[in-house]
């Protein structure tokens, strides 16, 4: 059983809690502020995706943790409905939450307001998104089909990111079966994946390696020769992707090579901050609303510019103080939801599952 000291607790939550604070204030840049200053565009976005590779990272550690754990409680064999319902309590309600506050919007803009064109975004860095409604977009996010049906909600530009992370635990939960025919399967499954959508297997190296870290920096033996295995595959895939990027960690377009190198780096410092038991205590509070913050912040401050344009809000100052209070509303909100969409004991009351099944320690928070 894998016991996580307060000092690698506090560390994980601030870590999460400030990608979740990254990723919204980018958006903040990408809606409100990059009119007003282009070149800036790029490192923002840079920075935001490197938050989202942590997000990756954080997820592979912890659902790392909670295998190793489910598999302790259960002689040493996955219990898949433990697991699985311990993903679900975890990843619907948050979403389903999202997806309605993202549809009550579009409704209010449509319909109430009287846009029947959904208000498509006025400016070239927000040039794709809207709050036209498709059923369809809806369906494909709870399916996790979205990022490989083309089905992507317009007016919630962060849900790209879930449904690598969902096929993820599956997969991860076919190799555990630890049969090589499973484990064949679940690489091959990737790789079609990889057909539809080119970002699988560049954001599945960096979930899967943070994944198996788990199992070596939580080691209760510390074995040191594992730990350096680790470290010789770390520099290869950091050199790999370093030199799929033509040697370059900075290049004037957005290169999925260039954020798995930033993502084998972190993948590093998590593993090292875990290991000698560091405390990051950094706005840790934070890590109670971060899922919800992080899925319902978009569609928040994509309503809030609508509103600017409708009343014709577009100064300078108008822009800076939506810039300031925007975000405010957004964690405000975030942090008000997540009391009773992230609360397990009612989660967990409405599917079935016991309290003393729920916490299993890591599992609990992530």
């Amino acid at each position: 059983m894998v016991r996580i000291t307060k000092n690698q607790s506090v560390t994980m939550d601030s870590l999460r809690g400030i990608s979740a604070i990254i990723v919204m204030f980018a958006h903040v840049f990408q809606l409100y502020l990059a009119p007003l200053n282009s070149k800036a565009f790029y490192y923002v976005g840079l920075i935001s995706q490197s938050s989202v590779m942590l997000f990756f990272i954080l997820s592979g550690i912890l659902i790392g943790v909670s295998v190793q754990n489910n598999m302790s409680r259960n002689f040493g064999k996955l219990n898949y409905a433990d697991y699985f319902k311990h993903r679900f309590i975890r990843i619907y309600p948050p979403l389903v939450f999202a997806l309605i506050l993202t549809a009550i919007m579009s409704f209010i803009v449509t319909y109430v307001l009287m846009d029947e064109s959904g208000f498509k975004s006025p400016h070239v860095f927000a040039k794709n998104y809207s709050f036209i409604f498709n059923p369809m977009e809806y369906i494909s996010t709870l399916t996790f089909t979205n990022n490989f049906t083309a089905n992507q909600i317009a007016s919630n530009a962060v849900l790209w990111s879930l449904p690598f992370e969902v096929w993820f635990y599956v997969l991860a939960a076919v190799i555990m079966t630890r049969n090589l025919i499973s484990i064949l399967l679940a690489f091959s499954f990737i790789l079609l994946l990889q057909d539809v959508n080119i970002k699988t297997l560049f954001y599945a190296s960096i979930w899967f390696t943070s994944f198996f870290a788990s199992f070596i920096v939580f080691d209760k033996n510390k074995n040191n020769n594992l730990y350096r295995i680790l470290h010789a595959a770390l520099i290869f895939m950091f050199a790999y992707f370093v030199y799929q990027n033509n040697f370059s960690l900075i290049k004037p377009n957005h290169s999925l090579n260039l954020y798995c190198s930033i993502g084998v780096v972190m993948i590093f410092f998590v593993c090292y901050a875990i290991r000698m038991n560091i405390s990051l205590n950094l706005f840790e509070k934070s890590s109670e609303f971060s899922y919800t913050l992080y899925l319902t912040h978009f569609p928040i401050l994509f309503f809030v510019m609508y509103l600017s344009w409708y009343f014709d809000l577009k100064g300078l100052y108008s822009v800076v103080i939506l810039s300031i209070l925007a975000p405010i509303l957004c964690i405000l909100f975030a942090k008000f939801s997540a009391s009773f969409c992230e609360n397990k004991r009612w989660v967990s009351d409405l599917v079935g599952v016991k309290m003393s099944e729920v916490k299993d320690g890591i599992t609990e928070r992530f």
